[in-house]
Formats: C-alpha cells, structure tokens, sequence
C-alpha cells in the first residue's frame, strides 16, 4: 500500500502535541508495511533520517499576513498556508498512483479543490482520509464567544464559520473521517450520518 499524508509539519523528533500525533500516525501506518510520502511545511532536519519506506518532502513555510484572511471565504489558518509549492509537491506524489490520501488537519483543507480535481481525473481514485484534532466547529465558536472585546470577538466568529465551512468540506469528502475523542465522533456522524468517523486512541 502506498500513501500521501499532507500535513502543517512532520519531524522525526516532533516537539509539539499535534507533531507528536502526525509522528503517531504517520509511523503506525509504516508498520503496516506501507510505503509512502509526507508533505508538510518547514525544512529538512539536519542529521534526521526518515524511518525506511518514508519520503519527507517539505514546502517552504507561508509568510502571509493574518489580517487579510478577512477578505478570503478561507478561514485564516487555511488562507495562510495556501502554498503553490506545495500544490506541486502533491502533484509529484499522486504521479505515483497512491492508495491512500491522508489530510491531517483541518486547515490543510485548502488543498481540497486542488486535490479533487487531480483525484477524478485518476483511474483508480485512492481513498481520502481527514484526520481531526478537534471538532474545530464547536471549538472555534466556544472561543470567540469568550473574547471580552466586541470588534475581536467578531472577527472570531467569522473565523469560526469559515473554520466550520471548511470542515464540513472536509468530512464530506473523506470516506474515512479520525477523531480523537468518541465525543468529537459523535458529533461528527450527527452531523454526518452514514460517515465511517473511527476514534484513534
């Protein structure tokens, strides 16, 4: 089996909580005997060398201006890391017919029309998997509504629906959608009846 995971970053000695989970992840499906590609953001780590079966490519991390996320239907995570490079990246990899696409995150979402369009086209299309971090819908609305300032507290909001948008794209494109949590899952499938949502613990 081959696959893509398209992912915010991937290190071989992650040191934050979501790289510790990619890692997880991304080192779980390699000891099924998979092969496979990792796209994320970032460079190369000096001395670091990838588990055997494992190709490490990384585009250049964005530099884009939160503020203009405002003027995007994208929610500004996913409008700041929107990278041509990467595109091309993908491209590259999917030239060799995976089995699986693994989107981790919601906000690599962006790639999702990209990605669509390359996918139809393909004979055999590979299945498409969204892995979660959180249910971001609900957690981006509790949190805007905890801002004390009026004008910030809209523009959360705001984020918080395009966020919500995005997500909803993502879980209905997926045909196998992860959560962390059986409560996250259940959320999802109320929202999305007939979806296969797994919990990964």
């Amino acid at each position: 089996m081959r696959f893509i995971y398209i992912a915010k970053e991937y290190q071989v000695t992650p040191d934050s909580g979501a790289g510790l989970y990619t890692h997880g992840l991304v080192s779980s499906l390699l000891q099924t005997g998979a092969e496979g590609t990792v796209i994320s953001y970032g460079a190369a780590e000096q001395g670091a060398g990838y588990p055997p079966g494992l190709e490490v490519l990384h585009a250049p991390s964005p530099r884009r201006p939160r503020v203009f996320s405002l003027l995007s239907t994208l929610q500004s995570d996913a409008w700041r890391m929107r990278s041509r490079t990467l595109l091309d990246l993908l491209d590259r990899a999917l030239s060799r017919e995976p089995d699986i696409v693994v989107i981790d995150y919601f906000a690599m979402g962006w790639v999702l029309d990209h990605l669509e369009a390359k996918l139809a086209a393909m004979k055999t299309r590979p299945k498409l998997v969204h892995v979660t971090h959180n249910y971001e819908k609900e957690v981006r609305r509790t949190v805007a509504r905890s801002s004390p300032r009026f004008w910030m507290r809209w523009v959360m909001t705001l984020d918080a629906l395009k966020a919500g948008w995005l997500e909803d794209r993502l879980v209905a494109a997926a045909d196998v959608v992860t959560a962390i949590t059986d409560e996250d899952r259940d959320r999802y499938l109320a929202a999305s009846p007939g979806k296969t949502v797994i919990t990964l613990k």
